[in-house]
């Protein structure tokens, strides 16, 4: 209706709102359609310039990647983010960082994620909070910044963890545990015993923390996601070996809010923590006396 009245604001308006809910669903072939008719419509009513543009722009690209579409998604994103971030494009702006990411270009994602931070600042809702903290968290992983990425997922598991947002938790668990393998793996080759024991506690308190939440970041729930955690590396669109000495280990970025994925790759990068506590606690390549 609101296409054939020719109001174009309303349009968008319910562009952004239906593709939210599809991705949200994980129904992305729907998502994917619906965000690119309402970037079309936005075009149309001169209304490109707007931030609902780029939010439902961001929508049909996390659609695409999700289906593993990264040539389509970069398609979309990438004539909307030529310039630096502002206020009014952050979004597809994250989008661009994502997909720069997904093109092997490391530096050039953790260059733009750090220009959306000065951009953007404070976020005034936690759920956004959570979001930025997440990706900010995945691309300090991938520059090679594991206590950054950390740091930024705990900053922000700590405001979520009595909220009823914690079924949205399970990718950042899964990046920070990451994050400790990646510490305690770096801390085993420089044979520093504090640290390998440090980046274990953290693990560990994640683990702690994943116990308070009651397991909810780790439920499958129809709303939230309806991939089953079998299925998650086909899911995912894109999948990276990444080598730790002994241990080959699966990196997978999944499709946002996936929940059981996010499952199957913490369990991954636990069994890689899992692996080096039982190596510094024998002594192994250490060089330290077994306890």
């Amino acid at each position: 209706m609101a296409q054939e009245a020719g109001d174009g604001v309303a349009a968008l308006d319910l562009a952004i709102c239906e593709s939210g809910v599809l991705l949200t669903m994980a129904r992305f072939r729907d998502a994917a359609e619906v965000g690119l008719r309402g970037l079309r419509a936005a075009g149309q009513s001169g209304l490109q310039a707007f931030f609902g543009a780029s939010m439902v722009a961001a929508n049909a690209a996390q659609a695409l990647l999700a289906r593993g579409r990264t040539a389509d998604a970069a398609a979309v994103i990438d004539p909307l983010t030529a310039g630096p971030p502002h206020l009014d494009h952050w979004l597809a702006h994250e989008c661009r960082a994502e997909i720069d990411l997904l093109r092997g270009d490391i530096d050039a994602a953790d260059r733009r994620q750090q220009q959306i931070e000065a951009c953007v600042g404070h976020h005034g809702s936690i759920d956004d909070a959570r979001e930025a903290a997440q990706w900010a968290a995945e691309v300090a992983l991938w520059a090679g910044r594991p206590g950054d990425s950390l740091a930024e997922a705990r900053r922000v598991l700590a405001l979520l963890e009595a909220t009823d947002l914690t079924i949205f938790c399970g990718r950042l668990l899964a990046m920070a545990t990451r994050a400790c393998a990646d510490l305690a793996e770096t801390a085993r080759a420089r044979k520093d015993e504090p640290a390998a024991e440090a980046a274990l506690a953290d693990a560990a308190d994640l683990g702690s923390q994943l116990d308070r939440m009651a397991g909810t970041p780790f439920t499958d729930h129809p709303f939230v996601a309806t991939i089953p955690a079998d299925h998650a590396s086909a899911a995912s669109g894109y999948i990276c070996p990444v080598d730790l000495a002994e241990s080959f280990v699966v990196g997978v970025v999944v499709a946002p809010d996936d929940v059981p994925a996010d499952h199957a790759g913490l369990f991954l990068v636990a069994r890689v923590v899992g692996g080096v506590e039982r190596e510094v606690t024998q002594g192994r390549e250490l060089g330290f006396d077994p306890v």
